[in-house]
């Protein structure tokens, strides 16, 4: 081979190679038949030689090939039939060379182009039908060339690709063509796209990144896809970019370099995708971001390369991967950091460096992971830490010093590890902490050291330790201390002094521990307590004064201990109280009781209704009411004997941990879940935000010659936003295209004010003080395209818009106008969009919109129109989108209103007073997607009113008056998505009314009256992801009602009359991680054992934690998932029709029969129970047979033979009876 050519001979005989590379060579030539020999050719690089010409039949024996890169030579034609042979050609780059035409045909035979680059040569027209067979192009460079326009055929040949086109990018130099490109790629049809510059794109149709998108694009959401991958081609026109969120998707793999070209990303989430792995420089050139979220998905590593560049980054969220180690380094370059969590991952150490340079963290969380150990001086470096989250992992030692450079520490959690001691002094230096939880360690003792002065700490968290004793002074620096929970520890003794210091104190559980006894003094330091809860220990006896000195007592928790009586006078001066529980103990009731029944009998309805104590001796009152007892007086006794045989030997006692912290429910507002917020992205001015956000961006340099004073000048666009500017400047560069008011004191534009500038396309007043527009003032600008007057207030005439023909767009926003001349919009043959919200319309001419043949958008939102003339819309059957939201329309819509807009897609009919449909309103709308309803008035809807929109997606009905849904109301809407029924009067449904929505995803019933559902309410909605029942009168749920909801992610029950749920409820819902249960009144007991196994088992299905105990009383208050599953029991009920209970209540008859049957054949009876239920026997026995009842009244007693589940038991019940006195 002679130096600089490739000869017919070069490749001889290579016919297997499949990749030849021979760019950045000295190759100027190349001769006929030099790849002849290349027949499994797949990839040919000739980029970069200056090659000026290429052979006609070069290429012609290479049928295989697929990429071609012919970039960085020297063409300046190229045969119309090189390309001929390859039918196989995917992606063609033919950048930077000197091309200044191609022939029309040039592209004809490559029907499997998908990337075609023609960036960086001289083109000055694209000819039309050039593109017209490249039916599967993804990717389009056009930049860096000389083309003014683009003809309207090719035009047209793109807009007929814009379905199959994935990733676009459209760059034209000087942006002369821009308004026309973007005129024709708006919002992808698989999204959602606001004038804000918010872009959202979901639904799992969705496999590949929506394009293409707008370029003007700040926010992207994409959500709920069936995504796997992500490339950089869908993001190379999005560079304004600031926000997005790429969550819950099916998402595998990022290629390197996708986000490059997002310069201006603020914000970028990823999380709730099934990521692995994340390549090395997968954020470059992300300098900007602040907020970073990886959570949820399965990285296995980080690495310091990944977060190199992020000197700006303030949020990183990588909670809920599989890390098992943070290397060295990882997190050095983040100085601006103020926010990492790394929680629910696996780490089982830290190196001390691990976040040495972290000097702004404010927040670190560290929880449910797997440390044993935090290394000494692992969070030195953490000076502005206000937030260390450390709660279930498997720390079992703290080093003294751990914490000490942590001053401005507000909230520590520590909860649920294995620590067996805490050192001396190790939070003397929180000065600042308000929030510190231990509960659930193996705390066996507190020593006076250990809790230094927290003078902002106001509550104390140690329940479920080992603590067994408190000694003096333990607590006395904690002098704001207002809640104190030492629960269900193992505490024998409290010494007189061990809360000293707590003044403040409002609330003190003690409750399930070994407390045989206390000091009369134990409580003297606690001049403010409210509520104590003592409940579940082993007390006999109380002294006199123990609750001498706490005056503003007002709950008292006493139940389940050893007491037999109380001292005289106990209660007497605690004026407070209201609520006292003394059930479940053994009281003596003799002669020494009478103090406390004469107290009781006075204060009985501190007791509440079932909290009443009973009597345990003597036998011939026990079980009596110790209230209503008459000691040593003959009465009915009633004596209920039971024998247990082996099977029950050795088998403790049912135990109760019960107890109201009064203080607590009011206190929950406290707790760990904070209120949530959001991040808005976007201005309070849409147009004027998205207009000014381009601007900043533009990042042409300034042109030579002058711009005009008060103004800003870019290549070919001016923008003036001098508050003094009040006339228009004369000298506008003649070669403008875009002239940008924003906030001027312009009064007038008079006749052929822009004249001077004929290439304007685009023209914008925003805020500014216009009151009139002059005759033929937009005279001399035959190429306008887009005119847009928001936030002034002005008058029109019927010539106003005359000589300006060309408009594709209008919008007259926020101008105050409260009328249109008929003949306004004459002649505006071309206008796609109008945009005429937010003004004070109250009427329109009927024949306002007859020129607009063309209209593809029209918004009349937030007006005054309180009725439309029937033929107002019949000329606008291109019609897409239609608003006629926040208006004043009342006495229904004409029945022909709509008869002609047979593509729509949308429509908005919400924030109206509409109180009814006719019925056929809707009529002919074959293609209408979204109809939006809220905040109306209606009160019933007719039960074919949607039989012609079978491809309605999304449908809200929120706000209004429905009562009931007719049966058949959805039939003809297969497709439908999203359905809001929210804040309405319903009821009652018909079992059937959603059976045809096998497509619906979201289902908002909220805010309704619904007492009941329909067992197969939900059949059908097996796509169903979202539901929504808060806020309704639901009493009770069918056992079936969800068993189809496969898919169900969120379903939310708050706020209803829920006492219970029956067993297996959520057994099909394999994905529901969103579970709301709060402001039910939940009867904790043996029925929702089976939620708690449940919860225990999909561990955060709480939205949050305030699902309370409504009953039984001795658990009321009570967080239901604080609970064990020992206490959730069913207790025995008295037999119907005796006045009798037994330790732990009988609140609800129908507790101990629902999980309980029976049978009595031959004087034997049969029960079987569960397990909960064999330590809680509730036995109703009929009379043996032959007896009979009036046999069994005679009777001195009666046994019977129990054969269970729980073992034999021989039931022996014996009946006295005195006939009454005179």
């Amino acid at each position: 081979m002679s130096p600089g050519a490739l000869h017919n001979d070069s490749f001889r005989g290579m016919t297997v190679l499949q990749r030849l590379i021979l760019s950045d060579s000295p190759i100027s030539a190349v001769a006929p038949g030099t790849f002849d020999d290349l027949i499994k050719l797949k990839t040919l690089r000739l980029s970069r030689n200056g090659i000026p010409h290429l052979p006609l039949a070069l290429l012609d024996r290479t049928l295989l090939l697929e990429q071609l890169f012919l970039d960085g030579n020297a063409l300046l034609t190229i045969d119309p039939d090189l390309f001929r042979s390859l039918a196989n050609l995917q992606e063609l780059v033919l950048s930077h060379n000197q091309l200044a035409s191609l022939p029309s045909k040039l592209f004809a035979n490559l029907g499997r182009l998908k990337v075609l680059d023609l960036a960086g040569n001289n083109l000055t027209h694209l000819p039309e039908g050039l593109l017209g067979a490249q039916t599967n192009l993804q990717v389009l460079l056009l930049h860096s060339n000389q083309l003014a326009s683009l003809d309207a055929g090719l035009l047209h040949s793109l807009g007929a690709l814009a379905m199959p086109l994935k990733h676009y990018l459209l760059l034209l130099a000087g942006c002369q063509a821009w308004a026309a490109a973007s005129a024709y790629y708006g919002c992808p049809s698989e999204c959602t796209c606001s004038r804000a510059s918010q872009v959202e794109c979901t639904g799992a149709r969705i496999a590949v990144v929506p394009t293409p998108l707008p370029w003007n694009a700040m926010s992207l959401q994409i959500l709920n896809t069936h995504i796997t991958e992500l490339s950089e081609a869908p993001f190379l026109n999005t560079s304004a970019l600031v926000a997005l969120r790429i969550e819950k998707n099916e998402l595998s793999s990022i290629l390197p370099g996708t986000f490059r070209n997002l310069g201006s990303l603020r914000y970028l989430s990823l999380a709730n995708n099934k990521l692995q792995v994340l390549p090395v420089g997968l954020f470059q050139g992300l300098d900007n971001l602040e907020s970073l979220l990886l959570s949820s998905n399965q990285l296995v590593q980080i690495q310091p390369a990944h977060f190199s560049q992020f000197s700006n980054l303030k949020e990183l969220q990588l909670h809920g991967n599989h890390l098992e180690y943070i290397p060295d380094g990882a997190f050095d370059h983040l100085v601006g950091l103020t926010k990492l969590n790394l929680g629910k991952n696996s780490l089982t150490h830290l190196s001390p460096r691990a976040f040495q340079h972290l000097g702004n963290l404010q927040v670190l969380r560290l929880y449910e992971n797997r440390l044993a150990d935090i290394p000494m001086g692992t969070f030195d470096g953490l000076g502005s830490l206000q937030e260390l989250a450390l709660q279930q992992n498997q720390i079992g030692t703290l080093s003294p010093g751990l914490f000490h450079n942590n001053r401005n520490l507000q909230r520590l959690y520590l909860s649920n590890n294995h620590i067996s001691q805490l050192p001396p002094g190790i939070f003397m230096q929180l000065p600042q902490l308000n929030r510190l939880t231990l509960f659930g360690n193996n705390l066996k003792e507190l020593s006076p050291g250990v809790f230094g002065p927290m003078h902002n700490l106001r509550e104390l968290w140690l329940y479920d330790n080992h603590i067994s004793t408190l000694p003096d002074n333990v607590f006395s620096n904690l002098r704001q201390l207002q809640v104190l929970i030492i629960s269900r520890n193992q505490i024998s003794f409290v010494s007189p002094g061990a809360f000293n210091g707590l003044s403040e104190l409002r609330e003190l559980s003690l409750h399930t521990n070994a407390l045989q006894e206390l000091d009369g003094s134990v409580f003297r330091a606690l001049a403010n307590l409210q509520n104590v809860s003592l409940q579940n220990n082993r007390l006999r006896q109380l002294p006199g004064n123990l609750f001498a000195h706490v005056n503003g007592l007002t709950t008292i928790q006493l139940q389940n201990n050893q007491l037999e009586n109380l001292p005289r006078g106990i209660f007497d001066h605690l004026g407070n109280l209201c609520e006292l529980q003394l059930q479940d103990n053994p009281w003596r009731c003799d002669a020494d009781i009478l103090p406390l029944r004469n107290w009781l009998l006075v204060n009985r309805a501190r007791l509440g209704t079932d909290a009443v104590p009973l009597c345990s001796s003597p036998a011939d009152v026990r079980g009596q009411s110790l209230v209503i007892i008459s000691v040593n007086n003959s009465g009915v006794t009633l004596k209920c004997g039971i024998g247990l045989d082996d099977a029950w030997s050795g088998l403790a006692p049912p135990e109760v941990f019960a107890g109201r912290r009064g203080k607590e429910t009011r206190l929950r507002w406290r707790g760990d879940a904070g209120p949530r917020g959001g991040v808005r992205f976007g201005s309070a001015m849409a147009p004027a935000g998205a207009w000014l956000c381009w601007a900043s961006l533009l990042f042409l340099a300034r042109p030579a010659q002058p711009c005009p004073v008060g103004c800003d000048c870019f290549v070919h666009k001016v923008f003036c936003s001098d508050e003094n500017l009040a006339t228009i400047p004369p000298d506008v560069p003649r070669d403008t295209t875009d002239l940008v008011f924003v906030g001027a004191a312009l009064l007038e534009a008079g006749p052929r004010a822009f004249a001077g500038s004929p290439n304007l396309t685009s023209l914008v007043f925003l805020n500014t003080q216009l009151q009139r527009f002059g005759p033929d003032a937009f005279g001399g600008l035959p190429r306008l395209r887009d005119l847009e007057v928001t936030g002034s207030a002005f008058n029109l005439s019927n010539d106003t818009f005359a000589s300006v023909t060309s408009l594709g767009q209008l919008t007259l926003s926020f101008d105050s106008l409260d009328a249109l001349p008929e003949d306004l919009f004459l002649g505006l043959d071309a206008l796609e969009s109008l945009q005429l919200q937010g003004n004070q319309l109250q009427t329109l001419p009927w024949r306002i919109f007859q020129p607009l043949r063309h209209l593809k958008s029209l918004n009349l939102g937030q007006n005054q129109l309180a009725w439309l003339p029937e033929g107002l819309l019949h000329p606008l059957s291109g019609l897409r989108s239609l608003r006629l939201s926040d208006n004043e329309l009342s006495q229904g819509l004409p029945l022909g209103i709509f008869a002609h807009l047979g593509n729509l897609q949308e429509l908005y009919l919400n924030s109206n007073a509409l109180h009814e449909l006719p019925p056929g309103l809707f009529s002919g709308l074959f293609r209408l997607e979204r109809l939006w309803l809220q905040h109306n008035a209606l009160h019933h809807l007719p039960d074919t009113i949607f039989s012609d929109l079978s491809n309605l997606t999304a449908l809200s009905l929120k706000a209004n008056e429905l009562q009931v849904l007719p049966a058949g109301l959805f039939t003809y809407t297969p497709h439908l998505r999203s359905l809001s029924l929210s804040y309405n009067y319903l009821g009652v449904f018909a079992e059937g009314v959603f059976a045809n929505l096998s497509s619906l995803e979201t289902l908002m019933l909220s805010h309704n009256r619904i007492e009941r559902l329909p067992a197969g309410l939900f059949r059908d909605l097996r796509a169903l992801i979202q539901l929504h029942l808060e806020s309704n009168n639901l009493t009770a749920l069918p056992a079936g009602l969800f068993h189809n909801l496969s898919r169900l992610e969120l379903l939310n029950l708050s706020w209803n009359k829920l006492s219970t749920l029956p067993e297996g409820l959520f057994d099909s819902n394999y994905n529901l991680f969103n579970l709301a249960l709060h402001s039910n009144p939940w009867q904790c007991d043996c029925h929702l054992a089976w939620l708690s196994r449940w919860l225990r088992l999909w561990n955060n299905q709480l939205l949050h934690s305030r699902a309370f105990c409504a009953g039984p009383a001795h658990l009321h208050g009570q967080v239901f998932r604080a609970l064990r599953e020992d206490q959730l029991v069913c207790p025995v009920s008295g037999y119907p029709g005796l006045d009798s209970r037994v330790a732990g209540g009988g609140w609800d008859n129908r507790a101990a029969w629902s999980r309980c049957t029976y049978s009595d054949a031959e004087g034997t009876v049969v029960l079987a129970c569960d397990e909960a239920q064999c330590r809680w026997l509730n036995i109703q026995l009929s009379p043996r047979q032959g007896g009979g009842f009036l046999a069994m009244m005679f009777n001195a007693s009666q046994e019977w033979d129990l054969k269970s589940s729980c073992g034999s038991v021989r039931v022996t019940v014996s009946l006295g009876a005195r006939a009454a006195g005179p």
